[in-house]
């Protein structure tokens, strides 16, 4: 059989060989290019970036298989100029500084994956663009000299084709050297054993740059396929104590709903997963909470929490903010997130930052994971239908162990109601009235009742009387001349035994309804107590 020398196709496709390998150069400046250009803009704006695949938008696999074919173009070149003895410099510079490039393409992966979960400081986006812009400047100068090579000149003397002439490309270069298969197979080997030789020599005399550059990568991919693939993330469950940043954490309960307070949908499209969450600080310096404390993920996205829906979900708990929590303190709040209902889920991951510093090739987890599993709030659920008097307990709802008791009502323009009074150790009788508060035709619902609120329940500091219960909760269904209308009930405010008697304004029509029920929803459970 016959074949060519090894090195032949090369030689005489030298032009070629590096049109290539201009393009490749094209491409990763380009690439670079871009990623300098993201960190000037977030340097000069300092937005928080809350986009999904941060990390694989912006370098991509594309890259690394280019950085890496370079450094092999790059060390054809240099192979062959070594074999015709001519300067190779150039090509070992290129074989170094793209190999650095290929690292500083992966690390640059990590810090955009970081940077999906947390804002850096200005400080550390400077750095990373200065950064940027030092590894990108020699690019310009590897794609003028492989440029020039390409079209066949030497840049410093632009004699066109003089290049590949020293390289004394002659006939011997395109023989034929017959190869005889079985007996002469030991050619074949004996190229093999010459290249490993020739690689053997090459680390020995570069052994520092070898075991150097090997080894940052082994680091570099080790904590990337750390990161990547969770290698070192601990998954925590609800009711869990764990320590994350220099605080205890434990989530206790979490839940989703679309609805505020009074039922009402939010948002359209829009649910709210409400997770609440205990933080304790047992350190003797106060720490503060910033807005990078929590992240929740969705899907590939990762959630900030929402500090606007404080009145949306008083009845849930305290809506966290940035802020700070003191020495000693403990600080039980509801931490909000927006999420759209498409991604409804039984399950999410909500994160808890484990530490501040930029720690880009730490194996460890700049977040801790907990599994919450919320219940959901949407799901309605009647109760079923009382009559006076009689006891309602809540346990099925958010107020846990509360409980209410009805005994009678009332409807009338206006009470009159006695109380008792003592002056000088002598003890009077006096009457005061009681009157809407609203002009026009309204009258006044009195209910005789006393509640008990479980002590544990957030809501317990807005409920302080029934009335309160009623104003948050209540709705007032009617049915006069054949149609149904619900209202929401508002209260009186009175100075007297408001612990059992609650007045709350009401339409004039309601008073020849036929039938008459109070509605208590709390959350979607349902609880109707039948007045007439």
């Amino acid at each position: 059989m016959v074949i060519k020398k090894p090195y032949a196709f090369l030689i005489k496709n030298f032009r070629l060989i590096h049109g290539l390998l201009f393009i490749m150069l094209i491409f990763l400046i380009t690439k670079s290019v871009n990623v300098y250009s993201f960190f000037s803009s977030y340097a000069a704006s300092h937005l928080y970036i809350n986009e999904a695949n941060l990390a694989d938008k912006n370098v991509t696999f594309a890259m690394y298989l280019v950085a890496f074919l370079a450094v092999a173009i790059f060390g054809l070149i240099f192979y062959i100029l070594s074999i015709k003895s001519k300067s190779n410099k150039i090509y070992l510079a290129g074989i170094v500084y793209y190999f650095i490039l290929l690292v500083f393409f992966i690390y640059m992966h990590q810090v955009f994956y970081d940077l999906q979960e947390k804002a850096l400081d200005v400080e550390s986006v400077r750095a990373i663009r200065d950064v940027c812009l030092i590894i990108t400047i020699p690019q310009v100068v590897f794609i003028f000299i492989v440029f020039g090579r390409t079209l066949g000149f030497n840049l410093k003397q632009f004699d066109f084709k003089r290049d590949l002439e020293e390289l004394q490309i002659d006939t011997s270069d395109n023989e034929e050297v017959e190869v005889t298969l079985g007996t002469d197979t030991y050619k074949i080997a004996r190229f093999f054993r010459k290249t490993l030789r020739l690689t053997k020599y090459f680390i020995l005399e570069n052994k520092l740059f070898v075991i150097g550059g090997a080894s940052l990568i082994v680091i570099v991919l080790g904590v990337v396929i750390f990161k990547k693939f969770d290698v070192y993330r601990e998954s925590i469950n609800q009711n869990q104590d764990f320590h994350a940043a220099s605080l205890w954490f434990n989530v206790k309960e979490s839940y989703i709903t679309n609805a505020d307070i009074n039922n009402m949908i939010i948002s359209e499209g829009k649910h709210y997963v409400l997770v609440n969450v205990i933080i304790s600080n047992k350190n003797e310096e106060d720490y503060n909470l910033s807005r990078d404390t929590f992240r929740l993920s969705v899907g590939k996205e990762l959630i900030i929490p929402t500090y606007s829906m404080a009145e949306k979900f008083i009845d849930i708990g305290q809506t966290f903010s940035p802020t700070t929590i003191k020495s000693g303190e403990d600080k039980d709040v509801i931490v909000v997130f927006e999420i759209d209902s498409s991604n409804l889920s039984k399950e999410y991951i909500l994160k808890v930052k484990n530490f501040d510093s930029d720690r880009y090739l730490s194996a460890e987890n700049q977040y801790k994971d907990i599994i919450v599993a919320p219940s959901n709030l949407n799901e309605n659920k009647d109760m079923g239908t009382v009559y006076l008097p009689n006891d309602i307990d809540f346990k099925d709802s958010i107020l846990k162990e509360s409980s209410l008791h009805i005994s009678s009502y009332e409807i009338a323009d206006r009470f009159k109601e006695k109380y008792k009074y003592t002056i000088d150790g002598k003890e009077h009788e006096a009457t005061y009235s009681i009157i809407p508060s609203t002009k026009g035709d309204v009258k006044i619902l009195k209910i005789e009742a006393n509640m008990k609120i479980d002590d544990s329940v957030y809501m317990k500091k807005y409920l302080n009387t029934p009335a309160d219960l009623f104003e948050y909760y209540g709705v007032v269904r009617f049915r006069y001349q054949g149609y149904y209308k619900n209202l929401k009930l508002k209260k009186i405010d009175v100075d007297f035994d408001k612990d059992n008697f609650a007045y709350m304004e009401i339409p004039k029509e309601i008073e020849n309804a036929n039938k008459i029920d109070l509605i208590i929803l709390i959350r979607g459970i349902k609880y109707t107590i039948n007045l007439k």
